[in-house]
């Protein structure tokens, strides 16, 4: 087998070596960092992710971690009305094949990693700094900044939306900020008040912010996410922040959001970023997966999952051209590409006109979620969970 050098070893390049080692492809991991783990905390999981998963082994151990929600329910930030809520329950695990579960991201992260261990094809080096990359028709070779050097007859970019993969593949412009900053903490379930410990994904839309629970750790836990659309165009990554910074960032906010504001000091604050669709992600015997090809905004909840599916659509292309390396990458490209697309472009505009909507745009919002009913839900989201266009059937 070929020579495979994976830059990253995050969600998206462990997945990726383990969706290649099942394929019989030995990989080498360089992660830059010296520690592994995974930065942040809750995840969710809808049927796609768990169908990615479920092919790569390991949805049954996610699962005895992660939390299988009954419902994901909007609800309006300044009133705390309920707006539209979405059964996720027994028809729509019967619908897809596979539930929808909210996990922790270090959960995730340990387990694709043990089970990369165990396969015995993937070898992880940590204080693995890429500089530069010197990329063939044929082979690429990668250049550490301690000036070791790492020969790939394949090589993916899993480095995530600040890749340095990247920048050797396609000229552009840097990641462009949203001016959207997100606050996140963790709260310990025995102090919520039992009628916030649901088993649901809540989201409140307000005014130029919106806020999503659920529970996490198999329900030990309460992971709440505020973001606010304040101009921060200033690069930000868990940064710590108190309560008080938190609360001056938001306008009115009522009911079971209140409560649940109240009960955490602390809180880490990321700004957020993402790229528009551009093609040319793979070149010669290059390519990249994840955040490196298609950083997406958080608001459909679809970036771990995409990364996820890459991972086993290349490894579906690398097998069936094990030989043509380059016309492998480009397959996988051409399958991936108007997908991923389309959640960048769509994760954008959800949130202008759903989850920050104002005045006018919020009350003609609400209006029309209340109106909803389960087969229109049904009908606008089974592209994303159950589509059968060619980047996901083979999934």
């Amino acid at each position: 087998m070929s020579d495979t050098v994976i830059c990253g070893a995050g969600i998206g390049g462990l997945a990726t070596a383990l969706a290649l080692a099942k394929a019989g492809f030995s990989s080498l991991v360089l992660e830059k960092s010296d520690q592994l783990g995974e930065v942040g905390a809750g995840i969710q999981l809808a049927p796609n992710a768990f169908k990615a998963l479920d092919r790569l082994g390991v949805a049954a151990a996610v699962q005895a971690t992660a939390v299988q929600i009954d419902a994901i329910e909007l609800r309006d930030m300044v009133s705390d009305e309920a707006l539209v809520r979405f059964d996720t329950g027994v028809e729509f695990v019967s619908a897809y094949g596979f539930p929808y579960a909210v996990a922790h991201r270090a959960h995730l992260h340990e387990i694709l990693l043990n089970a990369c261990r165990l396969s015995g094809r993937v070898r992880i080096e940590t204080g693995c700094e890429v500089v530069a990359v010197e990329n063939g028709s044929s082979d690429s070779e990668v250049i550490l900044r301690d000036e070791r050097r790492f020969r790939a007859d394949i090589l993916v970019g899993a480095d995530g939306i600040n890749s340095i993969i990247r920048k050797f593949l396609i000229s552009g412009e840097e990641p462009r900020l949203a001016g959207h900053t997100i606050y996140r903490t963790l709260i310990p379930v025995e102090i919520v008040p039992p009628e916030l410990r649901r088993a649901q994904v809540t989201l409140w839309a307000g005014p130029h912010a919106h806020a999503v629970a659920y529970p996490i750790s198999s329900g030990r836990l309460i992971n709440l996410a505020i973001t606010v659309d304040d101009g921060c165009y200033i690069p930000a990554r868990g940064i710590s922040v108190e309560l008080m910074a938190v609360r001056s960032a938001l306008s009115d906010v009522a009911g079971s959001l209140a409560t649940l504001l109240s009960l955490s000091e602390k809180w880490l604050r990321w700004t957020l970023a993402d790229r528009p669709p551009t093609p040319g992600w793979s070149v010669g015997c290059a390519t990249l997966v994840g955040d490196a090809a298609h950083a997406t905004l958080q608001y459909l909840a679809q970036g771990a999952a995409l990364a996820l599916e890459d991972a086993l659509v290349l490894m579906e292309e690398l097998s069936k051209t094990p030989n043509d390396v380059s016309s492998a990458m480009l397959n996988y490209e051409s399958r991936r590409f108007s997908r991923t697309s389309s959640v960048q472009i769509l994760s954008r505009a959800i949130c202008e006109s759903v989850y920050h909507a104002t005045g006018t745009a919020a009350d003609v919002r609400n209006t029309a979620l209340k109106i909803m009913n389960q087969e229109q839900i049904r009908m606008k989201t089974h592209w994303l969970y159950g589509s059968s266009d060619d980047s996901y059937a083979h999934i």
